[in-house]
């Protein structure tokens, strides 16, 4: 993974270390006011800027899960609620993207459980007809497939699709939210190379939504939209 100082952070695969993931900011609710990091606001949708305090690194170290590379922590402001994003780089080769709510957080909800109270990791999607997004050369020369666990009780449905086409065919949403697979396809001119994401902990709590901004698609990781508060460092 590589952070830069704003935050932002591009998550590399295989042997050639090709650019898979982008991110596209950060986004939480608080106090029925809906914040967004400077490059991710929506042009006439009503949102405050969330405000970026400082980014520390550490490491190497370790933890429950292993040897830590580094773990970078970024502090925001939605007003006067604290916000933190975590990224933990492991030596076995897996990242883990963590929020925290320091003091908790109060009438957060989105009014419908399919969307999201929070959202990190914002990962950049193919805009539409599979035209620039997540990896550098993008357009037609991303092979990439996903598969992507589904239904009520999750496995009980799955897709499969072309990774440009997400925009369009990822599933998200409470009943549409799941381990998500993406891999080279055949013919591939990179090393094979496959990515498992998955929420770690809080399974019944966690969404992942799809916007489906024609200028900024992106695939978003957080809290049901539902919720309608959060605890102290939750």
């Amino acid at each position: 993974a590589k952070i830069d100082p704003s935050g932002e952070f591009e998550i590399f695969m295989g042997e050639e270390r090709r650019p898979w993931f982008s991110s596209n900011g950060v986004m939480v609710r608080n106090n029925g006011v809906l914040y967004r990091t400077a490059s991710n606001r929506r042009e006439g949708e009503d949102s405050q800027v969330l405000e970026l305090k400082s980014l520390e690194q550490t490491g190497p170290g370790w933890d429950a899960l292993g040897a830590i590379e580094k773990e970078v922590s970024i502090s925001y402001a939605a007003g006067s609620m604290p916000f933190v994003t975590k990224i933990r780089q492991y030596q076995e080769g897996f990242i883990v993207f963590e929020q925290v709510f320091p003091e908790g957080a109060s009438n957060t909800s989105a009014q419908d459980h399919d969307k999201l109270i929070s959202s990190f990791p914002t990962i950049k999607l193919h805009s539409e007809g599979g035209k620039g997004g997540a990896m550098a050369a993008g357009g037609d020369d991303d092979n990439r497939g996903f598969l992507a666990y589904a239904g009520h009780m999750v496995g009980s449905s799955y897709v499969t699709a072309p990774w440009k086409t997400a925009r369009e065919s990822l599933p998200g949403g409470i009943e549409g939210t799941g381990p998500l697979v993406v891999f080279t396809g055949e013919g591939a001119s990179e090393s094979p190379a496959a990515v498992v994401i998955s929420p770690l902990t809080s399974f019944m709590s966690a969404n992942q939504v799809v916007d489906p901004s024609p200028l900024s698609p992106s695939l978003g990781y957080g809290f049901l939209g539902s919720g309608a508060s959060g605890p102290r460092k939750y």
